[in-house]
């Protein structure tokens, strides 16, 4: 078909359908009210960001430099505090040893209780992929 056809057709088509009276009137003033707004609401925002944009970094800057003073009083040591040392728990060596033995055991134990585990899973697997390797070779 060629663009001629095609537009008669088309022609003929909505030549059929009845539209409302007072419809293209009104579409018409909707959109160019719409327009209107859409220009009136632009030229007002250029404005407001013209004006709002340096206050908004002057208060951002202040807003940073308030943090960083508090990290850095909070964070900078003070003579004041010297009097805080580390002190041992233990007095005893012999005693800190049985504690850090003991600690490492019950670490120890932890440990080979998940390897348990993860050896009974592996025979699983074993035994599973070997009867997946026999049907495998019987087909």
């Amino acid at each position: 078909m060629k663009k001629d056809e095609i537009k008669k057709i088309l022609d003929n088509y909505y030549e059929e359908v009845k539209v409302p009276e007072g419809l293209k009137e009104r579409l018409t003033s909707t959109i160019d009210m719409l327009a209107q707004q859409e220009v009136v609401s632009s030229s007002k925002t250029k404005h407001k960001k013209i004006i709002f944009r340096p206050v908004l970094w002057q208060a951002l800057a202040a807003a940073a430099v308030v943090a960083l003073i508090v990290i850095f009083s909070i964070n900078i040591p003070s003579d004041k505090n010297n009097n805080i040392f580390i002190a041992d728990t233990y007095t005893d060596v012999n005693e800190a040893y049985k504690e850090t033995t003991k600690a490492l055991l019950y670490i120890s134990e932890s440990f080979n209780k998940g390897l348990d585990k993860v050896n009974e899973s592996s025979e699983t697997i074993a035994k599973s992929t070997m009867v997946v390797n026999k049907h495998i070779q019987l087909k």
